[in-house]
């Protein structure tokens, strides 16, 4: 499926290109999020962010994806957060990847190294409401430097904090927010998919589950754990559906199979795939494949149909 297969006819309008961080990532139509218009309010006079819902586990709407936010731009991303009563936002991107200027204004301050508490109230309401904004450091644009648990574990404590609070969605970004973002949104799929499947399995299935699993990569094909299918490579085209390029390149495609694999090893030892707290060498019975491997490169594909090759 080329991922231009949907109209992008309003990102594509010249009025809107000092709105969007990259010209070739462009909001579909049928998803993107649109903002309310107020009539006599010209900071509210446009419905145009490059935002789009994407499908989750249980709703077509569980997720916003969008880039990093621009110095023009920030008025907007609030502006979305209050209206999709979204009440956890995801960083994903280096700091340095934005603007300095509009970084200032974007995140009044950091406590920790994982989570900002933010106070919002919109100047045409006299109410508030607190936010939490997770931040995950050391994960390379376009790249899966990171490690299957680590992302496992920060996805389980945004997952937590989202289902405690209201059911907006989560807004997820990088710098494009398609990259790293969509990574993020196909584990914490996973993440909840498998903690199902877990709940009704064999232990003595976890051998065959797990070296079909292996050989799927090669293939591109789904596996069946207790006749569920684990479809990798079909989620992906699910999301890609919704936001061009979701799952940049290569090897973030393999670092979601190492995820899964690290996903189902932990729920048939019984382990709690809600908890955080596991350590990558106590997790591991023996050593996952790096991601990227098995000839795979960095480059950015537009074309899903390039992983079957």
């Amino acid at each position: 499926m080329d991922s231009t297969v949907h109209p992008i006819t309003v990102g594509s309008d010249p009025q809107y290109r000092k709105l969007n961080r990259w010209t070739n990532i462009l909001p579909y139509d049928h998803t993107r999020v649109k903002l309310k218009v107020v009539d006599g309010d010209e900071k509210c006079s446009d419905d145009y962010i490059n935002a789009n819902f994407l499908v989750g586990y249980r709703t077509s709407k569980d997720y916003i994806a969008t880039q990093g936010p621009l110095t023009a731009t920030i008025p907007d991303f609030w502006r979305m957060v209050w209206e999709q009563e979204s009440s956890v936002l995801v960083m994903l991107s280096a700091f340095q990847e934005v603007d300095p200027v509009s970084l200032n204004i974007f995140i009044s301050h950091m406590t920790g190294y994982t989570l900002i508490y933010q106070h919002i109230t919109p100047k045409t309401y006299s109410d508030y409401r607190y936010v939490k904004h997770f931040f995950f450091k050391s994960w390379t644009d376009h790249k899966a430097d990171i490690s299957p648990s680590d992302l496992i574990n920060f996805v389980n404590t945004v997952r937590d904090e989202a289902e405690s609070h209201p059911p907006g969605p989560i807004v997820v970004h990088c710098s494009a927010g398609v990259g790293r973002t969509g990574t993020f949104i196909a584990v914490d799929y996973f993440c909840r998919y498998i903690k199902e499947l877990s709940k009704k399995s064999k232990l003595s299935k976890i051998t065959d589950v797990m070296g079909s699993l292996r050989g799927s990569w090669v293939k591109r094909k789904s596996v069946l754990w207790e006749d569920s299918p684990i479809d990798v490579y079909g989620r992906i085209i699910a999301l890609r559906d919704c936001r061009r390029y979701m799952v940049q390149t290569k090897s973030q495609y393999a670092f979601i199979y190492d995820t899964v694999m690290e996903l189902i090893r932990r729920g048939a030892r019984g382990d709690d795939l809600s908890e955080s707290g596991c350590d990558t060498e106590s997790c591991l019975s023996e050593p996952l494949p790096a991601a990227g491997t098995s000839g795979t490169s960095d480059a950015v594909y537009d074309d899903v149909d390039v992983l079957k090759q």
